[in-house]
Parts: structure tokens; sequence; C-alpha cells
């Protein structure tokens, strides 16, 4: 199998808030499909929230946001973040 690389690419701070939106529209299309007992849609939607939000935060401490096939790609921009 092969490794898989962590990318990273810059975005102006000013465009959390835009990630932090697109994370809330997830969050509330998770809500209303758990209400119709949508279980699968819920959880990728809930998944794709988490996403937008562990780019929003990254995007506003360290001005980048994870760019690949990874979303544990978190990781290492959590460095960026705490030091």
């Amino acid at each position: 199998m092969t490794p898989r690389r962590h990318c990273r690419v810059s975005v102006p701070r000013s465009k959390n808030s835009d990630y932090a939106r697109v994370a809330e529209n997830f969050y509330h299309g998770a809500e209303t499909a758990k209400e119709f007992e949508y279980w699968n849609a819920a959880g990728v939607l809930i998944i794709h929230a988490a996403i937008a939000y562990a780019d929003a935060i990254t995007i506003k401490f360290g001005g980048v946001k994870n760019k690949g096939e990874d979303p544990y790609g978190i990781k290492p921009a959590r460095n960026l973040i705490l030091n």
C-alpha cells in the first residue's frame, strides 16, 4: 500500500468563517437526516461537518488546510496550531 502524503495549502485566515458555515450546514443536514432515520446520510454528513470544522480551525489559527484524500491530515496541521 502506498503511503499517503499529507498536503497542506495556504488559505487566508479570513476564510475560516466560510468553512465554519459549510460545517454548520452539514451538521444541520445530518440532524434532519437523523430525524427521518436516514442513518447512512446522517453519518456521512456528520463526518463532512467534522472535516469542515477542522478546516475552519486550522485556517483560523494556522492559515492552512488539509488537501488530499486523507482527512487524518489534521494531526500534522494541529502541530501548527500548538507550536
